[in-house]
């Protein structure tokens, strides 16, 4: 789940939008707009699922579940609707996001990499496009993770994430899919970065640590590959996949 204030729309393929409206805590009002009217409901979830329950009175109870993507701009979906056999699915793509991951008002969003940064993210993508057990020099010391996260207790947790996600990046594994040879940097900007990142971004240093990922992507596609928690310390870059999760528990 994102931030309060935001309310993402998405395309539902084949017609319609779900448009999602975030809440305190961990849930969103939704509504299902289609050509006939408007469906309204409610949701609970967290960076990678999205649970939605409508029971508007005078009509019929459906409940869907969303896996979303982890760059969030699209979801797969199954759904039931009372009284009618089956089970439904469908397919979100993001059309369009308001209030976007601002933490405060007035709050701006970070600058786009610069050259030289992006030309170190892609050194960084090229080395781990045949082989994930390249990244072992990039993996952070107890030092570089402290430097990163906000309290010792942030750092004991994605410590112990780091040791656990070294553990299963096996050499010899391919970052890419054959035919990718496109690489895309994504961040600082936390809405090119996996949702988590924006739930979480309290667990890391507050004096402005960024954080960039890259894509792997077939030339002309938009969707492939992606990789993320590359953090630089000190001038050294330090990889740790998907970080948020340390913290997402």
């Amino acid at each position: 789940m994102n931030q309060t204030g935001e309310k993402p729309e998405y395309d539902i393929v084949g017609g319609g939008k779900l448009i999602l409206d975030f809440q305190p805590g961990m849930m969103a009002k939704t509504t299902w707009r289609f050509d006939k009217g408007d469906v309204p409901g409610l949701a609970v979830g967290d960076a990678e699922y999205l649970a939605i329950v409508s029971m508007e009175p005078g009509s019929k109870a459906g409940v869907a579940l969303y896996t979303m993507a982890d760059d969030s701009k699209s979801a797969t979906g199954r759904w039931v609707v009372a009284g009618t056999p089956g089970v439904g699915e469908d397919e979100l793509i993001v059309t369009k996001v308001t209030g976007v991951f601002s933490s405060a008002p007035g709050a701006t969003a970070p600058p786009a990499a610069d050259g030289k940064i992006e030309q170190e993210v892609k050194a960084i993508a090229e080395k781990l496009r045949l082989d994930l057990g390249n990244a072992a020099p990039f993996k952070p010391t107890p030092e570089q993770v402290a430097a990163i996260t906000a309290t010792p207790e942030d750092a004991e947790k994605l410590l112990a994430w780091v040791t656990a996600v070294y553990a299963s990046l096996k050499p010899g594994q391919a970052a890419a899919k054959e035919g990718q040879t496109v690489i895309k940097v994504t961040g600082p900007d936390l809405k090119d970065l996996p949702g988590g990142y924006t739930q979480q971004i309290a667990h890391f240093n507050k004096s402005g640590v960024q954080i960039y990922g890259f894509k792997y992507l077939a030339p002309g596609e938009e969707f492939g590959m992606s990789f993320d928690g590359l953090f630089r310390v000190d001038g050294k870059w330090i990889f740790i996949p998907k970080a948020w999760r340390a913290f997402a528990n």
